[in-house]
């Protein structure tokens, strides 16, 4: 009877863990009037790409409001000291009137606050977190805690950009919960055909990677979980993003995969072994035979010019063959009558 109590228990325990990793809460959606926090989690902006953000969401009708350390330079490299950046989120999180944050930059420094935030707080204000780049610490959080983010354009995407712009378009339809969304994108020489399903999570490859082996570790997803790893990167040579690709073979979370999207990687030079960054993984992953895993190469999202917004935290399926791929996000999300 002790024996049978036990594996009962051990059941109930595998179905309890299946389920939180499935469970996805979905922030309430924006609506006209909505207050929209900004703020700098990382390295210092420039005040006309803050006044131009704040001029595009006051033009679709949203209330932007810049939290009091947004704007600041006065501590070397970042917006203000660590405390204050991780008090101005904390604030925007407990704010029951702000629908969503919007980061204003990535940089460097986002990574420092993770251990002032109070997760119980936020898992219990889920509101939609908009940023990419070095905001990939803070959607690794989010992913963790069972909330949707979008990894999207942040300030200055918004003070640039025309409000037709399709990376605009898309990501204030995610936020106005037209989900599930989908993408239908052309072929590449590089993609792996395939289809699968997942959590989709990712970001900034070299941000994602520097969480190596702490509890927001999405590059290794759990057994069973078998995330969509979505990775991006700037500025980095091919050898250091070949490097971060083999610990991910050597150490077994790329095997926990169901498939990857590979998006932009810009501002690099070719090397002496790879003419791309493209070549250069799609030579490793059929070399290590991960060619019955889709992948699809060419995403528009990173630090191009074009960067769709991509639903990290929520389901995804993934699609990928000859005519081209399709990935459709929020596919464990109803949508709204």
């Amino acid at each position: 009877m002790l024996r049978f109590a036990l594996i009962l228990i051990c059941i109930i325990t595998s179905m309890t863990n299946a389920a939180a990793q499935d469970s996805i809460t979905v922030p309430r959606p924006i609506r006209p009037g909505s207050k929209i926090a900004i703020v700098a989690p990382a390295s210092y902006i420039y005040d006309k790409y803050i006044n131009g953000a704040v001029e595009a969401l006051q033009a679709r009708g949203y209330r932007p409001v810049v939290m009091p350390h947004a704007r600041g330079k006065e501590y070397g490299s970042f917006a203000a000291s660590d405390p204050l950046r991780a008090a101005d989120l904390m604030v925007a999180f407990r704010d029951p009137e702000v629908d969503a944050i919007l980061c204003a930059r990535g940089g460097y420094g986002t990574v420092r606050l993770l251990e002032m935030l109070d997760t119980a707080v936020i898992k219990a204000n889920p509101k939609w977190l908009v940023g990419f780049s070095d905001i990939t610490a803070l959607h690794a959080m989010m992913t963790r805690l069972g909330i949707a983010s979008i990894h999207g354009p942040m300030c200055s995407h918004l003070t640039k950009k025309e409000a037709t712009d399709t990376s605009l378009v898309h990501t204030f339809a995610m936020l106005q919960d037209s989900l599930p969304l989908t993408y239908t994108l052309p072929p590449t020489v590089y993609d792996l055909h395939g289809q699968a399903e997942g959590r989709l999570v990712g970001g900034n490859l070299m941000v994602a990677n520097g969480l190596a082996q702490t509890e927001y570790d999405i590059l290794n997803p759990a057994d069973g979980e078998g995330a969509i790893i979505f990775i991006e990167d700037v500025g980095e040579k091919i050898y250091a993003i070949e490097r971060v690709l083999m610990r991910l073979h050597q150490s077994g979370a790329l095997n926990k995969a169901n498939g990857l999207i590979i998006g932009e990687f810009t501002n690099y030079k070719p090397s002496d072994d790879f003419d791309s960054m493209e070549a250069m993984i799609s030579h490793w992953l059929r070399k290590w035979g991960y060619v019955s895993m889709p992948v699809l190469f060419g995403m528009p999202s990173g630090h191009g010019e074009i960067n769709y917004p991509l639903l990290l935290g929520a389901n995804a399926s993934l699609s990928v063959g000859p005519e081209g791929s399709v990935l459709t996000m929020g596919t464990d999300i109803p949508p709204k009558q």
